[in-house]
């Protein structure tokens, strides 16, 4: 068992989580647990190496940050760093996210359709 594992299952009031990843396809489902069963999630930031790595690595991407309307209720900050989000409906979950005040992102490429459909509003929007 993964620490990720232990984590999700011990850890339900975890503030922030900072998660380095070079593989995230390897620790998708711990990772999306982990958020998932949090109560009192208000950081969440995610690194990546800036290379797309797997073969599901688009999907494994936009799994992990659709997990972030399961924690809308209390995330304040998501930062993510070095993160290729080439499908379409990666930023979808934000949506629900109505008490964030910092949305940061570093060095990461986000796909134009993510702007194009513009589902978050962003020339309106306080993000």
């Amino acid at each position: 068992m993964s620490v990720l594992e232990n984590l999700s299952k011990l850890c339900k009031k975890l503030r922030t989580i900072q998660i380095r990843g070079d593989n995230f396809d390897a620790i998708q489902q711990s990772m999306i647990s982990l958020i998932h069963n949090q109560n009192r999630l208000e950081n969440l930031i995610i690194f990546g190496n800036g290379v797309a790595i797997g073969s599901n690595y688009d999907t494994t991407i936009s799994n992990i940050l659709s997990t972030v309307q399961d924690v809308a209720h209390s995330l304040k900050k998501l930062e993510i760093a070095d993160v290729f989000m080439r499908d379409k409906e990666a930023l979808k979950a934000l949506i629900q996210c109505k008490n964030i005040s910092t949305l940061h992102f570093e060095n990461s490429f986000i796909s134009p359709e993510n702007f194009q459909s513009n589902p978050l509003n962003w020339k309106d929007s306080r993000l």
